[in-house]
């Protein structure tokens, strides 16, 4: 989203950029909460949530001057919440876990990726190549033992699509395009 928006207005990339990146570190709060006990770990996770509503509250009035289409996030920040929340308070059995987790990867990349396939033609290898290899290292992590291993290992596998992905924008226009 974010991305689209430093596209279409370069003269606000520097914004785009920067709610990027304030969002970005309260995912890795969010996310950061896999690691602790449960009372320390749902603290740990609400105060990623709240910096991220804080400083998307701080940055509204420069927010508003860009057009943004934010239906995506909600449905993105929803998963990963969805998936953050029920790791941490371990009350879905692991079989329930893991299906939640496999289909909501599949039917995030599965949406993300098809508008990709159907309007630039020279990225399509690359899109599949990156969503097979995103979703093998998730379906892997299905197999650790604990919800907040599993969580870990899907998160590892969204790092390695990031990657992965730059690689194959250089590779074709020589530079990522945001």
């Amino acid at each position: 989203m974010c991305f689209t928006a430093a596209r279409k207005y370069p003269d606000k990339a520097g914004l785009s950029s920067r709610i990027a990146t304030l969002f970005t570190i309260g995912t890795l709060i969010s996310i950061s909460s896999a690691l602790f006990q449960p009372g320390i770990a749902l603290f740990v996770f609400y105060a990623g949530i709240l910096f991220d509503i804080s400083s998307t509250f701080f940055s509204r009035s420069k927010v508003q001057t860009v057009t943004i289409d934010r239906h995506h996030l909600v449905e993105r920040v929803g998963l990963l919440a969805n998936m953050i929340g029920h790791a941490i308070l371990d009350n879905l059995n692991i079989s329930e876990f893991r299906l939640m987790a496999i289909l909501g990867m599949v039917l995030l990349y599965v949406d993300k990726q098809t508008a990709y396939i159907v309007n630039v033609p020279e990225y399509r290898y690359y899109i599949a190549r990156n969503t097979i290899v995103v979703l093998s290292i998730a379906g892997l992590s299905l197999l650790l033992s604990t919800t907040q291993h599993i969580l870990i290992g899907m998160n590892l596998s969204m790092i390695v699509y990031i990657i992965i992905n730059y690689q194959a924008q250089i590779k074709l226009y020589g530079s990522v395009q945001m």
